[in-house]
């Protein structure tokens, strides 16, 4: 009954080992992958700032040459005073 006994306890470790081994590369994995799908959502979310920016900008400059009155022309000034 002992060396039965033994030879379970044995095999046990052995596949308590195994299970940690898998459970430890595991882990790995899935802190590879968030540090991954980090990079990705942060590079997403700067692209889309930058482009969104680029566009506000735009719109920006647009509205404020719609603001500003036209001035006259240096031809049209000239063509006047004569």
């Amino acid at each position: 009954k002992t060396v039965l006994l033994e030879e379970i306890y044995m095999h046990k470790n052995l596949f308590t080992e195994r299970l940690n081994k898998i459970s430890d590369g595991l882990k790995e994995k899935a802190r590879n992958r968030r540090t991954s799908l980090w990079a990705v959502s942060l590079s997403s979310a700067l692209l889309l700032a930058i482009a969104g920016g680029g566009r506000n900008r735009a719109a920006r400059m647009s509205s404020r040459s719609e603001q500003r009155p036209q001035l006259p022309s240096r031809s049209s000034l000239i063509s006047g005073s004569r």
